[in-house]
């Protein structure tokens, strides 16, 4: 990884009760290569109106615990016609990626 991917490459909140690594969903390979390296959760910007591959990062992100992965998808949700539709549609693609059932 060059040294200017690095500085991407984050970790987010303090103390001992929040501590998360932080990783564009626009880069996918980053989010598997920092998860290889960590086992805090991660937040994932960038899936929806920045075009993130979703399924990408989510699968790399994912550990199996549900709190390992938090997806960010503010615009396209509130900008949407129906919002509560594509909130429901970006919650079934994140279940999918990582294998969930209903």
């Amino acid at each position: 990884m060059a040294d200017h991917e690095k500085k991407s490459l984050r970790p987010i909140g303090a103390g001992s009760a929040a501590a998360w690594a932080k990783e564009r969903a626009t880069a996918p390979e980053q989010v598997v290569e920092v998860r290889r390296a960590t086992e805090l959760p991660f937040l994932i910007p960038g899936v929806g109106a920045q075009g993130g591959d979703l399924e990408g990062s989510v699968r790399g992100a994912w550990n199996g615990d549900r709190a390992s992965t938090l997806v960010s998808s503010s615009r396209s949700v509130i900008y949407a016609k129906s919002p509560a539709h594509e909130a429901e549609g970006l919650k079934r693609q994140i279940n999918a990626a990582v294998g969930a059932r209903k």
